[in-house]
């Protein structure tokens, strides 16, 4: 029972050829919701 929990939980991998697209994407959303806190964050206190 264990085991198919745990199987169905595993995420697969995302392919190469993705990867060159996604992360960057991925990080820039991360960044830019970095900077947008802490000028919120400056401006508000």
């Amino acid at each position: 029972m264990l085991t198919l929990v745990r199987n169905s939980m595993r995420m697969k991998k995302l392919p190469a050829r993705y990867a060159a697209i996604i992360t960057p994407l991925i990080l820039s959303v991360f960044m830019s919701g970095i900077v947008s806190s802490v000028s919120t964050l400056m401006n508000a206190g």
